[in-house]
């Protein structure tokens, strides 16, 4: 009897462990999933894709915390379905820009408010991770803190490595769907119903993903679409992506240029550099090289090598096989999927031209930031790098399509700081993006002056007399938000989520225990945490470029360290508190100060390892702190509740770099640190046991 007792119980824990294991990667998997869809679908999320993150952190935080009350996991297939729904309806909208003259965003008008669909989003997504929160944190309660902790982080890495080969592999959407469709089952196996419920709604779910990506391909960054162009025989086509246009992929050989009127300004346009230049232009740099455009122009100009760069490897492939003047085919031109900043900064050749045309993102660059994919494209330092990049006669052609005229003044101000000496801007009102169609040209040289060339009107006298607005650097890297500063209705819906985030808090931790300062701690840990991390991986997306891998390794690196960290300590390591507190301020404040300039002079790979040393320093430092408290609770899933909880704090903190920029953001990563190690000060030591029950 008590063999086969024991056998019984081995069976339910090994049950137990496999599914904490598929839950956590459940989660981690359909958050990632719906990040990608949700922003694809519905036009305005790409640009707050952040803000999606925070709903799954603080649904997941708040259904840890309430793992007690009945679960209703099925709601969240209903959930689920209704988000799917909602993004169908809702897409192809074009929401009405709030902001006026303060921020712009590509395209954005209509008769729909974004904060409407942002905080009508959030609040279903919310919802959807509660009722996942509550099935992790009840497997959790099975199991010692710091094993059930390792599962949760196992399963959540597992999550992150299948969601990253997913975009490798650039599946579809339905892929990541049936994957969250197959979890679900799996979770609800042991009931009747509660599984042919399940099923029944996994298939509309599916459905309603399958029908929205006809024709459509799914890059690591974008839903792409193409539209044919007239003339049909011209081979062109327009390029979009998440329904809005990004870019158009033109024949403007003489043939179609001289038979058709839109091709013959668009025509005027690509070669106005090399008109301008009065000289062949032998070596070209093309960064953004998109579908092949600007390459193609180069090609007619005659350059003899062109390093193209682009950054989507989709938009890339599409631009091969389809350019109808197949750019990318012809052996002067080299091919680089590269980041252009970090391309920028490990490439030594100079060039007599380098071309930045018409490049916007239409994107975050991560879900852990509010920069834009392109923002460090655009600033002061970039430029810096651009000048060494070029011959000392060499001249830089920046096209942009300027909706704002403090978007101009910020990038002639950027130009103007980084060459010594002011641009020169035309525009070309007969034709292509006409009046708001801006080229900034910049020579080495003070003395380059470009020749007039009819149809083009020269612009820098405007720029020259508009009031100074702050100009993009590396530390605040945002083009297109005019002021340092908050617009009302950032600072509404960013409150409301810290109010809700704190009203959260306080109403899941148990009135017995409200009283006992220990189990803040964890909140500010999480809230330390999710800032340093959105901090970190911005500074390692200037060493290692904008890209979804980068993203992607730093997230699977910090979720390997914790890893490790528990291993290490769950084997019987036992760092010393206080000087781990000591540590990790102190690696705080270095990687505020830090400046990889500082090892200039060595070879060029040493700054960047330098300072990911740094960075990961305070990552391990901070995990070890939050592990070496979390293997002293008795209620694991309500400390991990109260650290997620944190990290919806920590994420809309990190708004604040719109305000101070990024280097003084660790200022209050170490206020959040220090608040909790006041609250571990307020209980007992690490060592012992803190009782959450």
């Amino acid at each position: 009897m008590i063999g086969y007792i024991k056998s019984k119980l081995g069976k339910f824990h090994r049950s137990s462990k496999i599914d904490l294991l598929v839950a956590s990667f459940l989660l981690l998997f359909l958050e990632l999933a719906l990040i990608r869809w949700v922003s694809a679908s519905a036009f305005i999320m790409a640009y707050f894709a952040n803000i999606i993150l925070v709903g799954c952190f603080l649904g997941f935080g708040i259904g840890c915390s309430l793992k007690n009350k009945r679960p209703l996991f099925t709601g969240a297939l209903l959930l689920l379905f209704i988000i799917l729904l909602s993004c169908r309806l809702i897409e192809g909208q074009r929401f009405a820009n709030p902001f006026s003259d303060s921020e712009f965003i590509f395209s954005a008008q209509g008769s729909f408010r974004w904060t409407a669909a942002l905080m009508g989003l959030y609040v279903l997504i919310v919802f959807l991770f509660i009722f996942i929160g509550q099935k992790i944190g009840s497997l959790l309660d099975l199991f010692p803190p710091l094993e059930g902790y390792a599962l949760n982080i196992i399963g959540s890495l597992i999550g992150t490595i299948s969601f990253a080969l997913c975009s490798y592999w650039q599946t579809i959407p339905t892929v990541w769907f049936v994957v969250c469709g197959l979890l679900f089952l799996w979770l609800q196996r042991k009931s009747l119903w509660p599984f042919v419920t399940t099923a029944v709604i996994m298939i509309g779910s599916i459905l309603i993903v399958h029908t929205q990506q006809a024709n459509a391909l799914w890059s690591p960054y974008y839903k792409i679409q193409i539209n044919r162009m007239s003339p049909i025989e011209s081979g062109s086509f327009q390029l979009l992506v998440n329904n809005d246009q990004h870019q158009l992929a033109l024949n403007l050989t003489e043939t179609i240029s001289k038979k058709d009127l839109f091709h013959h300004h668009w025509e005027k346009i690509y070669q106005y550099p090399y008109r301008a230049l009065g000289r062949s232009a032998r070596r070209v740099l093309v960064l953004g090289s998109g579908t092949g455009n600007d390459v193609a122009a180069a090609l007619r100009a005659g350059a003899q090598q062109i390093d193209a760069v682009e950054l989507d490897p989709a938009i890339f492939s599409l631009g091969s096989k389809l350019h109808p003047e197949r750019p990318y085919q012809d052996p002067r031109v080299r091919i680089h999927i590269n980041d252009a900043r970090h391309f920028l900064r490990f490439n030594q050749e100079k060039y007599d031209v380098v071309i930045l045309g018409w490049l916007d993102s239409h994107r975050l660059f991560s879900t852990l930031s509010s920069v834009r994919q392109d923002n460090f494209m655009y600033t002061a330092d970039s430029f810096q790098q651009v000048t060494s990049h070029l011959t000392d006669d060499g001249v830089l052609f920046l096209s942009f399509y300027v909706a704002r005229g403090w978007v101009a003044q910020k990038i002639f101000g950027m130009l103007n700081s980084a060459f010594g000496h002011a641009p020169h801007i035309y525009n070309y009102p007969g034709g292509g993006y006409g009046e708001m169609g801006h080229i900034f040209s910049i020579g080495k040289r003070p003395s380059f002056l470009p020749p007039p060339i009819e149809g083009f009107n020269n612009l820098a006298p405007l720029y020259e007399t508009l009031l100074p607005s702050p100009i993009p650097t590396d530390d605040w890297p945002y083009l297109y938000y005019r002021e340092k500063s908050l617009s009302k209705e950032y600072a509404s819906v960013l409150g409301f989520l810290l109010i809700l985030s704190i009203l959260a808090t306080v109403s899941v931790i148990p009135r017995p225990i409200r009283s006992q300062p220990i189990h803040f701690a964890f909140f500010f840990l999480g809230a330390g945490f999710m800032l340093l991390e959105t901090k970190n991986i911005t500074k390692l997306a200037l060493i290692y470029g904008s890209t979804w891998q980068t993203t992607s390794i730093v997230v699977i690196a910090v979720l390997s360290i914790i890893l490790a960290s528990i291993v290490l300590i769950k084997y019987g390591w036992e760092p010393s508190p206080r000087w781990t507190w000591i540590l990790l301020f102190g690696s705080l404040f270095l990687s505020s100060l830090w400046n990889e300039q500082w090892v200039q002079g060595g070879p060029s790979w040493a700054g960047g390892v330098l300072t990911t040393l740094i960075l990961s320093l305070t990552f391990g430092l901070s995990n070890i702190i939050f592990i070496r408290l979390f293997a002293t609770v008795k209620n694991p899933s309500l400390a991990l509740g109260l650290n997620l909880l944190g990290a919806v704090v920590g994420g809309v903190a990190e708004y604040g770099t719109l305000l101070v920029g990024m280097r003084a953001m660790y200022l209050v990563v170490i206020f959040f640190y220090g608040a909790a190690w006041l609250f571990t000060k307020g209980g007992p030591p690490l060592w012992k046991t803190v009782t959450t029950d």
